[in-house]
């Protein structure tokens, strides 16, 4: 809600995971950081952490805003980020745009 409170235009949205330094393996590593930056900040959220401190969900706050589509979310392969998002925890980012 910090970063809404200024009502910016759009909110930057980037998702890292650890990548799977073997080709064969199926296991596959979930997103574990979330950023999320306006014109004057960047909130750095390790879901993962979040994830052993709230018997494994994630704040109903976030997926709030993740699946609000009238909050524009931009990034590079954000497309992307909300498939992975979705496959790992079945949230549906909503309001993205490809930059």
């Amino acid at each position: 809600s910090e970063l809404l409170s200024t009502h910016p235009p759009f909110i930057g949205v980037d998702c890292e995971w650890k990548p799977c330094l073997n080709e064969c393996d199926k296991q596959t590593n979930k997103v574990a950081l979330i950023q999320l930056s306006d014109h004057r900040k960047c909130l750095l959220i390790q879901i993962h952490k979040i994830r052993r401190t709230n018997h494994g969900q994630l704040p109903l706050q976030l997926i709030g805003f993740l699946s609000n589509p009238s909050i524009i979310k931009v990034g590079v392969n954000i497309t992307g980020d909300a498939h992975k998002l979705y496959t790992d925890y079945h949230i549906s980012m909503r309001g993205t745009v490809e930059i």
